[in-house]
């Protein structure tokens, strides 16, 4: 299902009954789960998000995130666990155990496979049931899917056909969507092992450790055997009781010189690859939330001796540090505050207060200053000692190459149609179905108003209106017949039917759509809690990539984003929000970055 890339339809907070929904939910589904476990799962004091998005298969799916971590997601009205989820809590759900070598296969697409099942978390399982599925050296879940059979039926079959349908793998795009952390080096998962006849399963506690890296090592190691055993009738249940103990046993060690080689001497091997590389590639889970932490602490340092080097002139503009310290990224790193436990820049910037290590006020309304730098503080100086940090001659601007920046803007112009209302302004032209801009217009009334000798001889700004143009401009409220020359004009041209034209930066091709303009609306609104955000509209109708400009918003404004669609407007129109107040920093975006004229945005003076 996540194999090929989604689309991200809406991205939301969400409210405090959906989140008791979900946990809700939760409990009803997954019975098993403590009161603790749920709270792990779905802790009270972190922000929850659900994401709707459509996959390549066109399904929608929603992802509820807590950190930026997925956690789960909704097909069908079912709730599945991510790996993410099945990694925190391994016996979430039935459990099917495979071998190494299937992982491969299942990333490309596949399903798993009755034969390649050699152990289950629980001894009678039904058919569409949620399930995941976990490699035999490691036991670490790296899928997610529905049962295809009941444990009877997968009995009656004799263990052939489909298992398991796979609906997400570890290194697939929803798991992309998260962190990307490696998987845990061991789960604890008791296991009945498929041995001995079909009829009867064996309780067997399966404890292994080993890192899932070396399961994946191994994968290149045992493709040959496993090719040989994919070709033969060994890899099926057989009613003969010795010879499913060889086949099933000794899954992942088979000699393609050999097929009699027993589990004695492929466990002997496996043993001792695993003792002399395990302490080289195994690794401990870390917490992505403290990864980001500790990116945010070593930037903030970094940026920090950088400007006492440089001797920067304060006070400076928490937005324009925040960017010295996106410098200090190295390849790969990127700081995303919303990953971070501080969840807001302000935060951060208090910890860093209370520490002793700045200072800062607020300059402006929603905009703060670092106003001092401790240059004695003891960790800046432990930092400055073990730390080389390059010197930044200049404050990197925000027009880097991240930035949304175009060279020129859209080019924009509003045309006009005739109607039978004012289509005597143009009897001696071709009118129908013709365009005309503004200066056409002008210049059609200028000649018709000439023809007709209308202008007023005592006031040449005035204009004696005929019958045809009475008609068409003067309302109840006019006294007289005489209207100046702009009054005309704008009259005259908002009884004719509208349209635009618009060229694209980059995109010579002239693109027309029909009514006015949809201005760019920039507004603030209160949420819950009496907190601020601000909230961009109709961003596409200028061309303008939404994820671009909320990557570009992010960074300069230090405050999370999102999008969502808006109720009522098309499948198209998507909502940009930002926390906080960032009127400034938006207007600085569309009109500096953007080049779009600022008679196009409504909102930005407020």
């Amino acid at each position: 299902m996540f194999r090929k890339p989604f689309r991200v339809k809406s991205s939301t907070i969400t409210r405090k009954s959906i989140r008791r929904k979900l946990r809700a939910d939760i409990i009803k589904q997954f019975a098993s789960l403590t009161e603790d476990e749920v709270n792990q799962l779905i802790p009270s004091k972190e922000e929850l998000t659900a994401t709707i998005a459509i996959t390549h298969s066109k399904e929608e799916v929603v992802i509820y995130s807590i950190a930026g971590e997925p956690l789960l997601f909704t097909y069908n009205n079912t709730l599945y666990p991510t790996v993410y989820a099945a990694w925190m809590l391994p016996h979430l759900l039935l459990a099917m155990i495979t071998w190494p070598n299937v992982f491969d296969k299942m990333i490309s697409g596949a399903d798993l496979m009755l034969p390649g099942v050699t152990a289950v978390s629980h001894v009678e399982w039904v058919k569409h049931q949620a399930c995941t599925i976990a490699l035999s050296d490691c036991l670490v879940p790296v899928a997610v899917g529905l049962t295809a059979v009941s444990h009877q039926q997968a009995k009656d079959a004799r263990m052939r056909g489909k298992g398991v349908y796979v609906l997400h793998t570890y290194r697939d795009y929803l798991w992309e969507f998260g962190t990307k952390c490696k998987a845990p080096t061991q789960c604890m998962i008791s296991t009945y092992s498929l041995r001995g006849s079909t009829d009867t399963l064996q309780l067997e506690n399966l404890a292994i450790a080993n890192d899932l890296d070396l399961c994946e090592e191994q994968e290149s190691i045992d493709q040959s055997g496993m090719n040989e055993m994919e070709g033969s009738a060994a890899l099926n249940i057989t009613t003969t009781a010795t010879d499913e103990s060889k086949q099933i046993d000794d899954p992942c060690k088979v000699d393609s010189n050999n097929d009699s080689t027993g589990r004695e001497g492929a466990t002997e091997e496996s043993t001792q690859e695993a003792e002399g590389t395990a302490t080289e590639n195994s690794e401990v889970a870390i917490n992505p939330t403290d990864t980001m932490d500790q990116l945010y602490q070593k930037c903030f340092m970094k940026a920090v001796i950088s400007c006492l080097r440089n001797k920067t002139e304060l006070p400076l503009l928490a937005s324009s540090f925040n960017r010295i310290m996106q410098s200090y990224c190295e390849e790969g790193e990127n700081l995303n505050i919303k990953k971070s436990s501080y969840k807001k820049f302000l935060t951060f910037l208090k910890v860093m207060k209370e520490r002793g290590i700045i200072d800062f006020k607020d300059t402006a309304r929603g905009v703060q200053s670092i106003t001092t730098i401790q240059r004695g503080h003891p960790e800046v100086k432990a930092f400055a000692a073990n730390y080389p940090v390059e010197e930044v001659t200049e404050i990197p601007s925000e027009s880097n190459d991240d930035a949304l920046v175009w060279e020129k803007g859209p080019i924009i112009e509003e045309l006009y149609m005739a109607n039978k209302q004012t289509a005597f302004i143009f009897s001696n032209l071709d009118w129908k179905n013709k365009l005309f801009n503004v200066a056409d217009v002008r210049a059609a009334i200028t000649s018709y108003i000439k023809a007709h000798d209308l202008i007023n001889p005592h006031q040449t700004r005035l204009v004696n209106l005929n019958d045809a143009l009475g008609n068409c401009l003067l309302t109840k409220n006019d006294k007289g017949n005489a209207l100046s020359w702009e009054e005309i004009m704008k009259r005259f041209t908002a009884k004719m039917s509208n349209c635009h034209q618009i060229i694209l930066p980059n995109d010579d091709r002239p693109i027309l759509r029909k009514g006015k303009v949809d201005l760019i609306n920039v507004s603030i609104v209160r949420r819950s809690g009496n907190k601020k955000v601000t909230l961009i509209d109709n961003l596409e109708s200028f061309g303008i990539p939404v994820d671009k400009f909320m990557h570009t918003l992010q960074n300069m404004a230090a405050a999370s984003t999102c999008t969502y669609s808006v109720p009522g407007k098309k499948s198209t129109g998507t909502q940009v929000m930002v926390q906080g107040s960032q009127i400034k920093i938006v207007s600085r975006i569309l009109i500096e970055n953007l080049k779009i004229p600022k008679k196009f945005i409504t909102g930005i003076g407020k």
